[in-house]
């Protein structure tokens, strides 16, 4: 009996820390996906504001 509970309970330990450990890899992986999907907008967005930055420096 003894050795079932401890046995249970390894399980039960071991499959809390294995999706915890799921949940962060899931959460690495939406947040790449996010910069993938919004990075050339931001990237465009910024070069515009600073070629605005500079028009209006300049002239």
């Amino acid at each position: 009996m003894q050795f079932k509970f401890l046995f249970v309970s390894q399980m039960s330990s071991r499959l809390s820390s294995e999706s915890r450990i799921y949940a962060d890899k899931a959460r690495d992986l939406n947040r790449q996906a996010l910069i993938r999907k919004w990075a050339p907008v931001a990237i465009v967005l910024g070069v515009v504001f600073v070629f605005f930055w500079l028009k209006n420096k300049i002239w």
